[in-house]
């Protein structure tokens, strides 16, 4: 939440009101105020829904925000900057290997170690040894979620990712498709992407 306040003006005041500090200050927009239309506000909130499809839209006002703490020497609040933009693009990050499984669906995987797994909208529904004949599911297995249930279920969806991605693992059967946006989640301190 913190990563998502240092990279767009989205009001942090949680009822009507003159006006909070962080509006005062130029930090956020506080539309409880009447100083700006719905509409307006719909901007503001259009441009954080985009920018967590497309993290390079957020990462300008955090850039900034980070190097003028730094010139003013303020490095400790410059580096608490970084950390929550840190956390936002680890959040970011989870949020799109949640979505993959999603439309991925069922998909069964030969894995590293002679295991072959079943993976259910990120939610393993059987494992077995490649030497032993695939055991028996139900018809029903996990329905695909616009939001996770739990933070274990995104935990789970992680690790697994995190096993698919090892050398090793070929996929043997798939539903839909599985992939991670082409768009890299851009970096603060060099440029590059993660």
């Amino acid at each position: 939440m913190h990563g998502l306040w240092d990279a767009t003006r989205i009001r942090r005041c949680t009822g009507p009101g003159k006006g909070c500090g962080f509006a005062q200050l130029g930090q956020a927009v506080c539309p409880c105020d009447d100083s700006m239309s719905t509409d307006e506000y719909a901007l503001v909130v259009d441009e954080l829904n985009r920018g967590i499809k497309e993290p390079a839209l957020l990462i300008g006002l955090t850039r900034s925000r980070m190097q003028r703490l730094a010139g003013l020497q303020r490095f400790e609040d410059a580096a608490l900057v970084r950390d929550r933009w840190e956390s936002l693009t680890h959040a970011i990050h989870r949020n799109r290997v949640w979505r993959a499984f999603q439309d991925a669906g069922n998909v069964e995987v030969s894995g590293h170690g002679g295991v072959n797994v079943l993976v259910s909208h990120g939610r393993m529904e059987a494992a077995w040894r490649t030497t032993e004949t695939r055991p028996l599911t139900l018809a029903t297995t996990t329905e695909p979620s616009v939001h996770p249930p739990s933070m274990a279920a995104i935990d789970e969806a992680i690790l697994l990712w995190n096993w698919l991605s090892k050398n090793g693992s070929r996929i043997v059967l798939i539903e839909g498709s599985l992939a991670l946006p082409a768009s890299r989640i851009p970096t603060l301190s060099d440029g590059h992407s993660v």
